[in-house]
């Protein structure tokens, strides 16, 4: 289960560095090779970056945690502190994350962006985890109210604005729909593959933990989602807003 985590975690933000590295490609007027460069340097600089910003959060958290006094006689902080802990903890993460993120589109670097995002948190749990039993119950409090976050706001929002447009006429017919099964198709099946191979060089596993680990590690396909939903409604919005007759038709006036 470990190496399951572990394996979705890592797959997570490289699959998404290479959805926008493929449309920074049809997109952009860099040249391959260049492009094909920076790839290496948004993996590594990202995970640099994020680990930095995880221990800048750390700080400031650590900072918020010794503002009160703890309790007469025990070691405890009130319960009223660990709460105003617990909600301020997840407001500085996910500033933090935001803006790691909105730096990296601003430099044109969005994979490095995502990358160093998935470093900030991986960095704060695994200091968290280290430290000592109260920074774990920390730690804990804090994963509560980002889930809290996610489950009624983040993801009715999300879900609902890539919704809102979407046409159904379009995707379920004789032309897109094939392809877009296609493509969940060889998304998926790349995913079990590498995650038969490759997390589990030199461990040890049999076959049949190999594949076991390949299919409940490989085969969910919301990491799928997350890297290809947005980057591609991004693309198609910025060229039907290009190619807009409204678009044309305004420049020709003012050419005119």
């Amino acid at each position: 289960l470990p190496l399951m985590l572990a394996t979705m975690g890592m797959e997570a933000p490289i699959g998404i560095w290479a959805v926008n590295f493929v449309f920074g490609l049809i997109s952009s007027d860099k040249e391959i090779g260049f492009a094909a460069g920076m790839g290496p340097v948004q993996i590594v600089g990202g995970a640099v970056v994020g680990c930095i910003a995880g221990a800048a959060c750390h700080l400031g958290i650590w900072l918020l945690r010794n503002e009160a006094e703890r309790l007469p006689g025990t070691k405890r902080y009130a319960e009223a502190h660990l709460q105003y802990l617990k909600w301020m903890s997840v407001f500085i993460i996910m500033l933090f994350a935001h803006g790691l993120l909105f730096l990296g589109y601003q430099i044109d670097m969005a994979g490095g962006g995502v990358v160093a995002t998935t470093a900030l948190g991986f960095c704060i749990s695994h200091t968290w985890t280290l430290i000592d039993d109260e920074w774990l119950d920390i730690k804990k409090n804090v994963a509560v109210g980002l889930a809290s976050v996610w489950d009624l706001a983040a993801m009715p929002y999300l879900f609902a604005l890539v919704g809102s447009k979407i046409n159904l006429s379009t995707v379920f017919n004789r032309v897109m729909f094939p392809k877009a099964l296609l493509v969940f198709a060889v998304s998926v099946a790349t995913r079990i593959i590498y995650t038969i191979f490759v997390p589990s060089i030199g461990l040890g596993f049999s076959w049949e933990e190999k594949i076991f680990h390949g299919i409940g590690a490989g085969f969910p396909k919301a990491t799928v989602q997350i890297a290809m939903a947005g980057s591609p409604l991004d693309y198609v919005t910025k060229q039907l807003a290009v190619t807009s007759p409204i678009r044309r038709s305004t420049k020709s006036s003012n050419g005119s």
